[in-house]
């Protein structure tokens, strides 16, 4: 089940699959143990300065009892990873502090995010490389440009459910749009995304543009996406071999300007049959400069084939 994916062999990609997934009775146990331990600060005056003006600022008194520097729970870690703990009541992350704890971070905790800072300014001088968010995110509605020109972020995981304290799994994350959520990320081979729900799912323009070491892609969950921008989605993907996306529903979709552009590497591309239902009008430069591109898999190629001739005829018109 899923989107998308960079796996031409199922069985390897069900195989990592489901080593993530086992990995959820350990973050449960992670947030078990944190919830006993982490240091839950009741007087805003207790920040040092820095932090204080911020929270000030940005999130009502109720919400900044607590913050990420002094909720890290206190040394706790896994495989590497520093463990930041988010309570019940906090429902706002700020990426751009994370890497002030660790260059790996693995997000747990009961509390729902609703909204996520950060800023394309302040990620180019982010120094995170390995980042899993295995937290509440089903309150999040779009991380459009969230992980945007992260200069050194290798590998991304998100997980659509978690367990939450008392061991029943939460509402699914179910993101409207992910546009621009990894542009310019040179560095990073993997994005995996577990049991997410894509039936929301409308925008996916520059997601990946620009990715050059990208090599890893798993979308996986349950819902058919009905996008209707794809432009430059996977522009500058140098390093893809093979792509194959499924229940993405194209029908009322308009733009596939550079969608496949400059994938030098790619060889192969599996399209489902609700990628044939293209009534684009703008398809310039679809597979521009995929010069290695010798395969695409489509169930009704012929039509496909014509309406893309059509299309491409109307656009040089």
């Amino acid at each position: 089940m899923g989107i998308i994916s960079t796996y031409e062999d199922k069985e390897t990609e069900s195989k990592r699959i489901a080593e993530l997934e086992d990995n959820l009775e350990v973050f449960y146990s992670l947030l078990l143990t944190a919830e006993k331990i982490v240091v839950k600060l009741k007087m805003i005056g207790t920040y040092n300065r820095y932090f204080r003006k911020f929270y000030d600022r940005y999130l009502s008194k109720s919400e900044a009892t607590y913050t990420l520097n002094d909720n890290i729970t206190k040394g706790i870690e896994w495989q590497g990873y520093s463990v930041v703990y988010i309570p019940e009541g906090v429902t706002i992350l700020d990426i751009r502090f994370l890497e002030r704890i660790s260059d790996k971070i693995l997000v747990i905790g009961p509390g729902k995010i609703n909204r996520v800072l950060f800023g394309p300014e302040n990620n180019q001088k982010n120094k995170l490389k390995n980042l899993i968010l295995a937290c509440n995110l089903s309150d999040l509605s779009s991380i459009g440009a969230m992980f945007s020109y992260i200069p050194t972020i290798k590998e991304i995981i998100v997980y659509g459910r978690v367990y939450g304290k008392d061991h029943t799994k939460t509402k699914r994350f179910a993101p409207d749009d992910i546009d621009y959520a990894f542009t310019a990320c040179k560095k990073l081979k993997s994005v995996v995304f577990i049991d997410v729900d894509y039936s929301k799912m409308k925008i996916m323009s520059s997601t990946f543009t620009g990715c050059t070491s990208l090599e890893e892609i798993i979308l996986h969950g349950t819902g058919e996406a009905h996008i209707s921008d794809f432009r430059y989605t996977f522009s500058e993907c140098e390093s893809l071999r093979y792509l194959r996306l499924s229940s993405i529903d194209t029908q009322g979709c308009r733009l596939f300007i550079g969608t496949f552009a400059k994938c030098k590497e790619l060889k192969r591309i599996d399209l489902c049959d609700t990628f044939i239902k293209m009534k684009s009008v703008h398809t310039d430069g679809i597979f521009n400069e995929c010069k290695s591109l010798v395969d695409i898999n489509l169930p009704d190629w012929n039509n496909f084939m014509h309406e893309y001739k059509q299309l491409s005829t109307k656009d040089e018109g």
